[in-house]
């Protein structure tokens, strides 16, 4: 595995042979500035490795925002991509159209991927574990292997593996009168991605390890940039904070998506549920009522999100959001 440079804050650069919890703690205590040249040297690293066929994949969201402004401050040729899911908040589609990104479609809708697939809820890890319990139940395969480690997290060879069990919080699932599944990303954004990758080009894309524990655990075996495997990806932002990200944009006077000035801190797939059930009041349902309605009216009354929402006990719909934020105070 290949090392990466570490910048210090004297600006002198180390090489470390592994990237370990104590590196990491090293470059989230970097200041800004020496952040910003770290992530400069991971840029550099990516775009001259693939000869300049790069690319930024963009959704309009600060992270993607601040790493397309840092990519091409450096090389401002490099193209930015937007996959058009039709799950994006308009504000956040407008900012990359005024980016200038090229906009790649998937073949199929969201609303065709819940009803082949199934809806993606609580995180990927559970919607993959429950949907492939009841994929293996509805076809007939009630003692398939899976079945058992999913339901025990032990094998046949009777290996125990925790992280193979759905949670016992999270069984309720299996009875759920909807299909549950993780594969709205694989159609909606890695399948589009694929095509975008066909000429050879390579992705930075704007995630942080702080985000999921799949990415911290993803940046322990690689770092910032993937060269190994069939999914080459660049992180450069990796190791940035939220405080980063907002520091970076003020230094610069990056224009940012009008959905941050609307009360949102994140912003995703405005249908998805990953994560909702850990959201305070109002959660992201109970704001884009006021705020987006008529996407709030087709999520929950087209495509379904109410029964969902109502099975998991998320709420939805408790009026303005001032209502929800009085129930906050004791």
């Amino acid at each position: 595995m290949a090392s990466e440079p570490t910048i210090l804050d004297g600006g002198n650069i180390v090489h470390e042979p592994r990237h370990t919890r104590a590196s990491l703690l090293q470059y989230q205590s970097l200041s800004l500035d020496a952040k910003v040249r770290l992530s400069i040297l991971r840029i550099r690293a990516w775009y001259e490795h693939w000869q300049g066929q790069v690319y930024v994949s963009v959704s309009g969201g600060l992270d993607s925002t601040v790493l397309a402004h840092l990519v091409r401050s450096v090389y401002p040729d490099v193209p930015l991509v937007f996959f058009d899911t039709g799950l994006e908040y308009p504000e956040n589609r407008r900012q990359c159209q005024e980016m200038g990104a090229e906009f790649i479609r998937p073949k199929r809708t969201f609303q065709e991927v819940i009803e082949r697939c199934g809806y993606p809820v609580v995180s990927k890890r559970i919607s993959q574990s429950v949907g492939e319990v009841q994929s293996a139940i509805r076809r007939g395969l009630p003692d398939a292997p899976l079945i058992q480690i999913r339901l025990t997290g032990y094998s046949r060879a009777g290996k125990y593996n925790k992280a193979s069990k759905i949670p016992a919080k999270w069984m309720f699932l299996l009875d759920a009168p909807f299909k549950i599944s993780h594969r709205c990303c694989h159609h909606l954004k890695r399948n589009p991605a694929a095509q975008a990758q066909k000429g050879g080009a390579r992705p930075f894309l704007g995630v942080r390890v702080d985000e999921s524990d799949n990415r911290l655990q993803a940046w322990y075996t690689y770092g910032c940039n993937t060269f190994e495997g069939n999914n080459p990806r660049s992180m450069p932002l990796s190791f940035w904070s939220d405080a980063d990200v907002w520091a970076y944009i003020r230094a610069n006077n990056v224009r940012y998506s009008a959905l941050y000035d609307m009360g949102y801190k994140r912003s995703g797939c405005m249908f998805c549920m990953f994560g909702c059930h850990l959201e305070g009041l109002p959660n992201r349902f109970q704001r884009m009522k006021e705020t987006h309605p008529k996407q709030w009216a087709f999520c929950m009354d087209k495509l379904g999100l109410r029964r969902v929402l109502d099975y998991i006990k998320v709420p939805y719909d408790d009026g303005p959001l001032m209502q929800a934020q009085e129930r906050l105070i004791p």
